[in-house]
């Protein structure tokens, strides 16, 4: 099955992964999946959501830098 992967750069600070993570959930965006890479100055996280339409609105909303990327779930 296609399904939709959220890749969100983020800066490499404390605080960043929670403030993605937290503001999702606030919109109530359930997580199925994360990763992490990261380098010193910056990291990548990758999503799998469960309404990855919704999750990409709040991201746009914030301005945050993603991209969407077509995976195949197993």
């Amino acid at each position: 099955m296609a399904i939709n992967q959220i890749t969100v750069f983020l800066e490499n600070r404390a605080g960043a992964l929670l403030d993605v993570t937290r503001l999702l959930s606030q919109n109530q965006v359930d997580l199925r999946a994360i990763n992490i890479a990261e380098t010193a100055d910056y990291g990548l996280l990758r999503l799998i959501t469960a309404d990855s339409k919704a999750a990409e609105k709040v991201l746009k909303e914030e301005s945050l830098i993603f991209t969407k990327t077509v995976v195949l779930a197993i």
